[in-house]
């Protein structure tokens, strides 16, 4: 549960930013907690505090973010954004600078709801890598005010039908990363349907799948997710 303390703090960390950060990441960290803060009243009722946000790798190369409830430094709540993504040097999204922008804002609108899940409704989802009937619910509530197709939970019988694992990049049309987004590029990795598992269990490429917090394994009670 999050405290006054941490509330306090939270906020204070985005005043940092905006007063003292390099502007290099000053500025994408402030039009990204500004993306937030719209989602939020729009989609969550505002019923979540600001998160910390960070541009730095997550635990797996195959994540594009991930959302721990234990952060670096021990703060509740932080989300972790690949930098390479919005720089527009990783394998699948480089161009455009717009159009990694919107794929990286695309990326936080998955983990908010990661974030939804651990802060304000308590569905962990685990046996679907926390990507499971509330998460998919929540996906598909946001997509239809934003005019995308649905998703499912999983596919049964064959079927190959978008899944809320690859939420919202995998029913946003292509143009609309303005070209940046390449899914084929670099090498084949667990975000690409050509992996070995069943249909029912292709990893998310946000936790490739695993649904738990990059901390010792030990901490079984401490869980992380990412987009």
């Amino acid at each position: 549960m999050t405290t006054d303390t941490y509330t306090e703090h939270r906020s204070g960390h985005w005043a940092f930013i905006e007063s003292a950060g390099v502007p290099v990441r000053r500025d994408p960290l402030m039009r990204l907690i500004g993306s937030w803060r719209d989602a939020s009243k729009a989609w969550f009722g505002g019923s979540m505090i600001e998160p910390y946000i960070l541009l730095t790798p997550p635990g797996s190369p195959n994540r594009y973010g991930e959302t721990a409830s234990v952060g670096s430094f021990g703060e509740p709540m932080e989300i972790r954004l690949r930098p390479s993504l919005l720089d527009g040097t990783h394998p699948k999204v480089h161009g455009d600078p717009e159009g990694c922008y919107r794929f990286v804002a695309d990326v936080l609108l998955h983990e908010m709801i990661h974030q939804w899940q651990i802060e304000v409704i308590s569905a962990h989802e685990e046996a679907w890598h926390w990507h499971g009937p509330q998460f998919t619910g929540q996906c598909n509530l946001i997509g239809a005010s934003l005019g995308l197709a649905p998703v499912v939970t999983r596919n049964r019988n064959g079927s190959r039908l978008p899944r809320s694992a690859q939420w919202p990049h995998c029913v946003r049309p292509p143009e609309y990363y303005l070209g940046a987004y390449d899914p084929d590029g670099g090498t084949p990795d667990a975000t690409e349907e050509t992996i070995t598992d069943p249909p029912d269990i292709v990893p998310c490429p946000h936790c490739a799948g695993t649904g738990s917090i990059a901390a010792p394994r030990a901490q079984e009670s401490a869980r992380e997710n990412a987009p």
